[in-house]
């Protein structure tokens, strides 16, 4: 059918048929309709991000991005000059 949408092919992987399996059981009216599960599929894992972005929950990939922050531009989330100086304080070596 004609459209001006974008589409999108997947490949059903192990991972993708192992998902739409259990799909199966849990929509039971488009049990026989992969497509049918994928879409349902689809909806869930949106609803799922936009529940966590209500709640205000770092996504996965906000939870990278800190720890590159941290460990690479050295923000304040750690003490550097303690960091630097662990080993003499930590065991009091003078």
């Amino acid at each position: 059918m004609p459209t001006t949408k974008r589409r999108h092919s997947v490949t059903e992987t192990s991972q993708v048929a192992a998902a739409l399996d259990r799909a199966g059981h849990h929509f039971p009216a488009v049990a026989a309709d992969r497509k049918a599960r994928l879409l349902r599929l689809l909806a869930l894992g949106d609803e799922a991000l936009r529940s966590r972005e209500r709640a205000g929950e770092r996504t996965d990939e906000d939870r990278l991005q800190y720890l590159e922050d941290v460990s690479l531009r050295r923000i304040d989330a750690i003490d550097w000059h303690v960091l630097a100086d662990v080993d003499r304080l930590a065991w009091r070596t003078e």
